[in-house]
């Protein structure tokens, strides 16, 4: 064989190994990516996390993300202005702080999906596209470690003309029998209940939100606001040790 079938010979044998590395690089990540898919489910942080670290996008529609920020803000406010109902405060049907495993069976494929990671802490945003007071709203259901965190009605304002005062009075006859609550030119509205779970209504100038969370929840403590607080402390300039 002369030098230049050799040469030919080696280059093709080149350009095959590569093929094959990638073929099997390929096959490894369609082989996890299908594990992932049937052991934690379709719509599951592990399976959605591999699936965009390796394909860059997400599998799903996105629903609206999980402000973190705004949502510590709410748990950590403490308003006077709150109004107290003796009515339990649920999120269709589904009881802030509980576990769902069957969460996926009970309202069905999501038409939004969404994951995000907060100082270690899973988040997944299921999304439903839901008629409420005549509008049209975005339900979201966010998760933290599976459990039931934050419930929320967002009707969007570029598609359609909502009327703050008439979400603002239907949500209040809903928990209140007394119509001198009824509230007229407010920005903002907020419920409790006796058991800590809380109603926020407000208009961020984009969008109404109607949001409906418990800040006294077991894991919203330890991983939410415990950890904001420690971050706060750490950085807190009074603590700060000076050696000389």
């Amino acid at each position: 064989m002369d030098s230049t079938a050799l040469n030919v010979s080696l280059l093709i044998m080149g350009v095959a190994l590569i093929i094959l590395f990638i073929v099997i690089l390929n096959y490894k990540l369609l082989l996890k990516l299908w594990v992932y898919k049937a052991y934690y489910g379709k719509f599951s942080y592990k399976y959605v996390d591999v699936f965009t670290k390796h394909h860059y996008y997400n599998p799903y529609r996105q629903a609206q993300t999980f402000e973190i920020d705004l949502f510590l803000n709410s748990l950590t406010n403490k308003s006077k202005e709150e109004l107290i109902t003796d009515n339990d405060i649920v999120f269709q049907g589904f009881e802030l702080g509980k576990s769902y495993p069957d969460f996926r069976k009970q309202k069905g494929d999501p038409d939004y999906f969404t994951i995000q990671e907060f100082k270690d802490v899973q988040i997944c945003i299921w999304g439903y596209g839901f008629k409420m007071y005549d509008y049209y709203a975005i339900v979201l259901f966010c998760f933290i470690d599976k459990i039931f965190v934050l419930g929320q009605y967002n009707f969007k304002k570029e598609s359609q003309n909502v009327d703050f005062t008439d979400i603002s009075n239907k949500l209040i006859n809903k928990y209140f029998n007394d119509e001198e609550k009824i509230c007229q030119n407010q920005k903002e509205i907020k419920i409790k209940d006796t058991k800590g779970s809380k109603v926020h209504l407000y208009d961020d100038g984009f969008s109404i939100r109607v949001s409906y969370f418990n800040p006294d929840i077991p894991i919203i403590k330890e991983k939410l606001i415990n950890s904001e607080q420690q971050v706060t402390i750490e950085n807190s300039p009074e603590l700060e040790t000076i050696t000389f």
